[in-house]
């Protein structure tokens, strides 16, 4: 978290949209978090094994304000896809064989 300017998302409208998205996909809890600079990106880092998370969602300001609430709305959909489909811990997972083998 530190490596990037980022910050909390407060606004209602967006909070509203990644609370009922979390819900939907089954995520009881998720990080969602501003990236302060010009980044127009959104992505997931960090992993989830067993109890322990610290998988952070971070959307950059930027491409918020190009998008419309119905296309932030998609982004977050598609950011929370990868997560529910494990896609961080299937790549480290085949990074770690790779690394073995």
């Amino acid at each position: 978290l530190k490596l990037i300017p980022n910050r909390e998302i407060t606004e209602p409208e967006y909070l509203e949209i990644i609370r009922q998205r979390l819900a939907q996909t089954g995520i009881p809890h998720l990080r969602v978090r501003w990236i302060e600079t010009d980044v127009k990106n959104a992505f997931v880092a960090g992993l989830k094994l067993f109890r322990f998370s610290n998988q952070t969602m971070f959307v950059g300001m930027r491409l918020r304000e190009m998008l419309t609430i119905e296309e932030f709305d998609a982004v977050i959909s598609h950011e929370l896809s990868h997560v529910a489909n494990r896609h961080i811990q299937k790549r480290v997972l085949d990074l770690m064989k790779n690394f073995l083998s």
